[in-house]
């Protein structure tokens, strides 16, 4: 009966041997734990609170200042928005891929404020990524001044009898550089604002190297748009200018006008002049 009662106590004792160890494993885990985190803490507390002064004393640190950190941002948003225009830029450029396929028939346009430049240079060796592009020369610039002296004097007119005048770079590119066609291209050239009934007085002048010439152009109004065009071939590009010359002198202007014929003061008739 003793050694019965012996064997539980010990056996109670052991229970509770285990349960304490098991509970001091425990603590012992958990404080280990802490002092890692503890431990990990102090040594990378002096990296996080450094500042440059203390950097620079102790050498081969480099702790990025706040200025450096501003400039890297905006370096970042700098190539983010680079990135954005090159990526404009590509899709202008598959836009502009589209525009020159539609064109590979032959005629190639350029448009712009009150005009549009058409070029026909099909079997002309143009190629077919080439762009036509036309620039006007604005009319206060000192190179309209200039052009439009030189079409007065080639026209035998003075300045001030230009009633009108415009002036367009015309140049076909292709990677950055000019090309001419091989052989004589038709160009037409409308525009909206040429003074009503002077395309008898139209002339079209290209500005070659050795001076202008005046182009043989054919030159009609749509009635019901009112769009002047002009027609001419030619063989190279350049500036051209469209140039309304003063009415001949000595010119009458009957249209819609009562004519009465006399001799010697005696009546003869008289006419209705209609210029239709």
């Amino acid at each position: 009966m003793q050694d019965s009662t012996r064997k539980t106590n010990t056996h109670r004792a052991l229970i509770k041997f285990v349960e304490c160890l098991s509970k001091r494993r425990t603590y012992i885990t958990v404080l280990s734990c802490f002092v890692v985190f503890i431990t990990t803490y102090l040594l990378i507390l002096p990296a996080v609170t450094l500042d440059q002064d203390e950097a620079d004393k102790q050498g081969g640190i480099d702790v990025p200042t706040q200025t450096e950190q501003v400039e890297q941002v905006e370096q970042d948003e700098q190539d983010e928005n680079l990135q954005s225009d090159q990526d404009e830029d590509q899709q202008a450029d598959a836009q502009q891929q589209e525009e020159i396929v539609q064109n590979q028939s032959g005629s190639i346009s350029s448009a712009g404020k009150g005009y549009e430049v058409s070029v026909d240079c099909d079997g002309a060796g143009i190629p077919e990524d080439a762009e036509l592009k036309v620039r006007e020369l604005k009319e206060d610039s000192d190179e309209y001044a200039q052009h439009l002296k030189v079409s007065a004097e080639k026209l035998d007119i003075e300045e001030d009898d230009v009633q009108f005048a415009r002036f367009f770079d015309i140049a076909f590119v292709k990677d950055g550089e000019e090309i001419e066609p091989e052989s004589g291209v038709p160009v037409r050239i409308e525009l909206k604002d040429v003074p009503k009934g002077s395309e008898q007085q139209l002339k079209v002048l290209h500005f070659e190297n050795d001076g202008p010439v005046i182009m043989d152009s054919s030159n009609s109004v749509e009635k019901k748009t009112g769009i002047t065009g002009m027609e001419f071939e030619t063989e190279s590009f350049s500036v051209y200018g469209v140039i309304v010359e003063p009415a001949p002198s000595g010119a009458n202007d009957l249209n819609d006008r009562s004519a009465t014929i006399s001799n010697n003061g005696w009546y003869l008739g008289s006419a209705n002049v209609n210029g239709d």
